[in-house]
């Protein structure tokens, strides 16, 4: 009971490191803050461990003026954090979690466990703009993970959910990468598409490992370079590559004389999705 407000926790905080991490741990309740930048090695806990009760909740009403929804998120990360049994929610800004790391911080590790991220979207602040003499462009790019990504970043998320009618994972790669970046998403729903882009990345070898997710979107990655994506357990949702294309033969599985010898339980056409059920025995 420090503090009655995330804002002022955080502010307290002048000397967190490697070798003194601090964790804010907040009781249950609905709290109305945003533009929290978190230092290096502070961490954000709902003491309570359901993510229901524990909701920080980012808003701006809808006359904001567009420059000023731009630059405003609920939390704004770059370094090592970690997030645990929350929600953050946002409407009218950039993101409920903004990691941004501009190139320049390098090697960090970021966790979210048991959270809920849920972009409510900026159509509010959109529609007051129309009704408006000379009406200004809204942020429109309201992701509920946006991230910029460096060298040796290390991010895993697990049981949580990500939410958005944009993007719920959102990522772009620094042009100062010499490090490959690895993602990991285990166990989570991601209501919304998953989309990377690796546009200027100059390296091969960022990942992204989705495992036993359930993605109500599609999932897109934009680039040149290799991209090691490895998806599995359940979820599994085909990957669309930018500019779109008809599908063609490219795009659909190669049976080998290896994979004839496997026992089908029922007919398989051309382009089917297929799963295992019993290790290599049926399909």
């Amino acid at each position: 009971k420090d503090f009655t407000t995330i804002t002022a926790a955080v502010n307290s905080i002048t000397d967190s490191s490697a070798n003194k991490i601090y964790n804010i741990i907040i009781d249950d309740g609905t709290y109305e803050e945003r533009d929290i930048t978190l230092p290096d090695y502070v961490n954000i806990i709902g003491a309570s461990g359901d993510n229901e009760k524990c909701i920080i909740q980012g808003y701006l009403p809808a006359n904001t003026p567009p420059g000023q929804i731009s630059p405003s998120s609920t939390f704004n990360i770059s370094k090592n954090n970690e997030f645990h049994n929350i929600t953050i929610t946002c409407q009218n800004m950039r993101y409920p979690v903004h990691s941004e790391s501009n190139g320049n911080n390098k090697n960090w590790t970021q966790i979210i466990n048991n959270c809920y991220i849920w972009h409510k979207g900026n159509q509010e602040a959109i529609d007051y703009q129309q009704t408006q003499l000379n009406p200004q462009t809204v942020w429109s790019s309201y992701h509920a993970w946006g991230e910029g990504s460096s060298s040796g970043a290390y991010l895993k998320a697990t049981n949580s959910t990500f939410r958005s009618e944009k993007n719920a994972f959102y990522t772009h790669a620094a042009d100062s990468i010499s490090k490959p970046y690895v993602h990991v998403l285990e166990n989570c729903h991601l209501l919304g598409d998953v989309y990377i882009d690796d546009t200027t990345s100059p390296i091969n070898g960022n990942t992204l490992l989705i495992n036993n997710c359930d993605i109500q979107g599609r999932i897109s990655i934009l680039g040149t370079n290799k991209y090691n994506m490895i998806i599995s357990g359940s979820g599994i949702h085909p990957i669309y590559q930018k500019p779109e294309r008809v599908l063609d033969e490219r795009d659909f599985p190669i049976f080998t004389d290896y994979l004839k010898r496997i026992k089908c339980t029922q007919a398989v056409t051309k382009g089917q999705f297929v799963y295992s059920d019993d290790g290599m025995k049926t399909v």
